[in-house]
């Protein structure tokens, strides 16, 4: 279809459409539109316009990306991705790689001082643990023997064992003595079999000194030495006159009982003449 450029400019009627200017867009509008159709062509033309200037932005950008092949694209073909580069990598030069080096002596050796560190440690706590060991065995040791002491009845006091003098007027060989019974109490109650102390303090009374000629001996009673001696010498090689000497003896209490269960064990000093100096202990058996 031709027309004319005066008609193109204006609104003048042309065969089959009519030319509109607008915005600097040229319409060609059929002849039997009305004016709502063109002002809907118009505003549908400006939208158009805008969409096309809020993308061209994002063209250049996707034209420009690393990811887009100019190579590849062509005026007639779609831009294509480029695919990404794989980096590579050079082989090692083995030849500079320094071999890796194992000094097995001197771990050997770093071993074996450890392992004797640790010996050595073991050697002072089993040391310890000896030390404790013997120290919880004396405790022991100590503890049973205070379960085998007898059992003593408490007594009122002033009923301990009197201290035992000589009855007789002073001998006249010169040998003379006193004494003070440290144990067992004056009739003490053990049970049978227990085991307890015989315990005297033995002073020089008379106007003669003690030597080897004195002796401590059982005359009369109970017998319950532990280890049957019954005959001792002195526990020292002279005894001067007002000096103190001290007997202490294990004794046993008696399995069989009879009568009351009272018992007495008569002991005494001697000389090659003479006996002298008795004295005793008394105990209580149920």
């Amino acid at each position: 279809m031709t027309i004319d450029e005066k008609e193109a400019f204006g609104t003048k009627k042309s065969t089959g459409f009519q030319v509109h200017l607008n915005s600097g867009m040229i319409f060609f509008i059929p002849k039997e539109v009305n004016m709502n159709q063109r002002k809907k062509s118009a505003l549908a033309g400006r939208v158009l316009i805008g969409i096309l200037i809020a993308a061209a932005p994002f063209v250049g950008l996707i034209r420009h990306s690393p990811v887009y092949s100019q190579t590849d694209a062509t005026p007639n073909s779609i831009p294509l991705l480029r695919t990404p580069t794989v980096p590579t990598f050079a082989e090692p030069d083995l030849d500079v790689i320094e071999p890796l080096s194992i000094d097995l002596d001197k771990i050997v050796e770093q071993a074996a001082l450890l392992l004797e560190d640790r010996l050595k440690a073991l050697e002072e706590e089993n040391a310890a643990l000896r030390t404790e060991i013997a120290g919880l065995s004396e405790r022991l040791d100590a503890l049973e023997a205070l379960a085998r002491f007898p059992t003593v009845t408490p007594i009122p006091e002033g009923t301990q064992q009197p201290t035992l003098t000589p009855t007789r007027t002073p001998n006249p060989s010169g040998y003379d003595c006193e004494t003070t019974l440290l144990s067992p109490y004056y009739y003490g109650e053990f049970s049978r079999g227990a085991e307890f102390n015989f315990t005297v303090r033995i002073r020089n009374t008379g106007s003669k000194e003690w030597g080897n000629e004195v002796m401590m001996e059982w005359v009369s009673g109970l017998k319950a030495e532990k280890t049957p001696i019954y005959a001792y010498a002195l526990p020292q090689g002279t005894v001067a006159i007002d000096d103190e000497i001290q007997y202490s003896i294990v004794m046993v209490a008696p399995d069989e009982v009879g009568g009351d269960g009272k018992f007495t064990s008569v002991y005494a000093l001697k000389n090659d003449q003479e006996i002298f100096c008795e004295f005793e202990y008394n105990i209580f058996v149920p």
